[in-house]
């Protein structure tokens, strides 16, 4: 029972959440920036994660349906777009650090073909990496499918997780100088002027968004973590890869699907209610409502 009030719940949240971030970005036409195209592309991902993930893990655990090598196509639909929130998530991520590591090339480099491309290939990547050869062991029946488990982990969880770790370590420490040399910039013109009133710009985190992205990514990583490392114990020790004494119980595999869910229903948080124009978009729709009331 408390895995399908909270697994129900959660999905309402992901597809909600993720769908209010798609309608503020399709709203107003000021929000429809570069790196809110990769947000709203993530949001996507997400929301179908929200339809595709727990109904259908509702359904097999009230059909006690199971197997060592799963296969089909719900198992194939779910697990596409579960990796297509990854590759997605990766993509934000690596926008996110460009423009707070090289601010000034940001304007230059970063044009609209150009996340064009990466948007398809957030999307496509799964499909050539993972749909397509899963359709062919399945197609096959090829009875062991270790290598692949094995491929489809690093691809999807060790490979995503180590790229996060780093950008978020690297975020830290520019937030990190960059504040002290805010501070020190303070400390220096006061001493010259000798007066408290002197109001200096800020030059350091909250200015440039840095201190926000950093807290951001190490919520993420955090989160992102506990569900690959779930997953893969899961798919791993169900799978016949670990010893046999490996046994996972109901209530902790349950646990498990909840924490991949939970994945696709933070990232909106996360990701775009933190940032300042979503934020100022949800206020201004506040005051809209109270105004009407």
């Amino acid at each position: 029972m408390w895995f399908s009030v909270l697994g129900w719940l959660l999905t309402l949240l992901v597809v909600a959440g993720n769908g209010l971030v798609v309608f503020l970005n399709l709203q107003r036409k000021q929000m429809r920036t570069i790196p809110n195209c990769l947000i709203g592309s993530l949001a996507v991902a997400d929301i179908f994660v929200g339809f595709s993930y727990f109904p259908s893990v509702f359904f097999e655990l009230q059909n006690d349906i199971s197997g060592a090598c799963p296969g089909g196509v719900v198992f194939i639909v779910r697990h596409y777009f579960q990796y297509c929130s990854v590759t997605n998530l990766c993509a934000v991520l690596g926008e996110r650090y460009f423009s707070i590591n090289q601010p000034l090339q940001y304007a230059t480099k970063v044009t609209w073909t150009k996340i064009i491309y990466l948007v398809l290939g957030s999307w496509i990547t799964p499909l050539l990496a993972f749909v397509i050869p899963k359709t062919i062991i399945d197609l096959y029946a090829f009875k062991n499918c270790q290598i692949f488990a094995i491929l489809k982990t690093i691809m999807f969880n060790m490979l995503p997780l180590f790229l996060l770790i780093i950008l978020s370590v690297r975020v830290l420490i520019i937030a990190w100088r960059l504040h002290r040399e805010s501070r020190a910039l303070n400390a220096q013109v006061r001493f010259y002027h000798k007066r408290e009133t002197l109001q200096i710009p800020r030059t350091g985190p909250e200015l440039f968004g840095r201190k926000a992205t950093a807290n951001m990514m190490i919520i993420v990583m955090v989160i992102f973590f506990l569900c690959s490392t779930a997953e893969n114990w899961k798919e791993f020790c169900l799978g016949g890869n670990l010893p046999a004494s490996c046994k996972i119980k109901p209530n902790v595999h349950n646990a498990f699907d909840l924490l991949c869910i939970l994945n696709s229903a933070v990232n909106p948080i996360v990701y775009a209610f933190l940032k300042r124009d979503f934020k100022e978009r949800l206020r201004h729709l506040a005051n809209c409502n109270r105004s009407r009331r």
